[in-house]
């Protein structure tokens, strides 16, 4: 009877084990991500075509105002309002950047056309991904 039983056993177990698993998850494609090219507020200025569209990390003097969210080349040029040396950026509500504001940061972002609030900017990001403080 004990031998039955085992030989039942493992024939159950041998089955079992051959046998498809369904429940299994297939594996999920993984996208790849958009190459992030290293550039200078400076570049993204003086050539802007050159980076519409595609993946940039800047570091700058970062500002979070009501409709004035940049960041700009130099914390002087923020004291100056000199605008066109600066990327507006497009931060939507509920993110938390206040922490970074009047702070000199690395961020990375995808560039666009356009000029920001009311024109006043050299370019905009959108779709940020990261900030971090400069050490």
């Amino acid at each position: 009877m004990k031998r039955n039983l085992l030989l039942i056993l493992v024939i159950f177990c041998t089955t079992k084990m051959f046998c498809q698993n369904d429940t299994i998850p297939k594996p999920k494609k993984i996208e790849p991500k958009p190459k992030t090219e290293y550039v200078s507020i400076i570049n993204l200025i003086a050539n802007p075509e050159k980076y519409y569209g595609k993946r940039v990390s800047v570091t700058g003097y970062m500002i979070t105002e009501f409709e004035g969210t940049a960041i700009y080349l130099s914390r002087e040029d923020y004291d100056n309002r000199i605008y066109k040396n600066s990327i507006f950026l497009l931060i939507g509500k509920g993110n938390d950047y206040q922490y970074y504001n009047k702070e000199y940061v690395n961020l990375d972002g995808t560039f666009m056309e356009g000029n920001g609030h009311m024109g006043l900017y050299s370019g905009m990001l959108k779709e940020i991904s990261y900030v971090t403080k400069q050490k």
